[in-house]
């Protein structure tokens, strides 16, 4: 009897699915404010942010938790999955992740 292969047909719907995945864990991370305290740190070097700056930068995160991904800010990590069938995102790409999440946070830094 010989072993069958299983593999998941890497659809559009599907990579987009796993890039959102990937956005929301790293969102859901930062919900703990210990971990976005920590993010606050290392990507603007803010060191102390008010409890109702926190809650509005959860609130943001929360929205873009539920919001479907930009797909031309994504294009490059879906174009390389597509390209090579892996669905391992490179730590190169996982940047782009934090570009995204920055840049919906930083509004409320200012």
């Amino acid at each position: 009897m010989q072993a069958e292969e299983s593999f998941i047909r890497l659809t559009n719907d599907n990579i987009i699915e796993l890039v959102r995945e990937r956005r929301n864990e790293l969102i859901t991370k930062l919900l703990d404010a210990a971990e976005l305290n920590l993010f606050l740190k290392e990507s603007f070097g803010i060191t102390e942010v008010s409890l109702i700056k926190q809650e509005f930068i959860k609130r943001a995160l929360k929205e873009l938790e539920l919001s479907p991904i930009n797909l031309p800010h994504y294009g490059q990590i879906i174009l390389e999955i597509r390209k090579t069938g892996s669905l391992t995102i490179s730590s190169d790409n996982e940047k782009r992740f934090y570009l995204d999440i920055r840049n919906s946070i930083k509004n409320y830094l200012l």
